[in-house]
């Protein structure tokens, strides 16, 4: 069995979740809807020059909050799309 970036974001996610409700009595969920809104903002600044408006935002609104936040956003990182020109 291999680590990978994705096991290490849920285990991450699963140790914050369970953190906030057993200490805190509290879900948190405004805050990890700003997180969620934050990244769709820095993906959709970096690919606005790169692929047309309605393309990108089709895109990004297809996405629900847990499969966004759990996938690394790094130019470098194998999911980025292929097409994108580096900049």
């Amino acid at each position: 069995m291999f680590w990978t970036d994705w096991k290490g974001t849920l285990l991450q996610e699963l140790y914050e979740k369970t953190y906030d409700i057993i200490e805190k009595k509290d879900f948190y969920q405004e805050q990890r809807s700003e997180k969620a809104r934050n990244r769709k903002r820095k993906i959709r600044k970096a690919l606005l020059g790169e692929f047309p408006e309605s393309t990108v935002n089709r895109a990004i609104n297809s996405l629900n909050n847990r499969y966004l936040m759990s996938i690394p956003f790094q130019r470098d990182h194998p999911s980025y799309p292929a097409g994108a020109k580096s900049r």
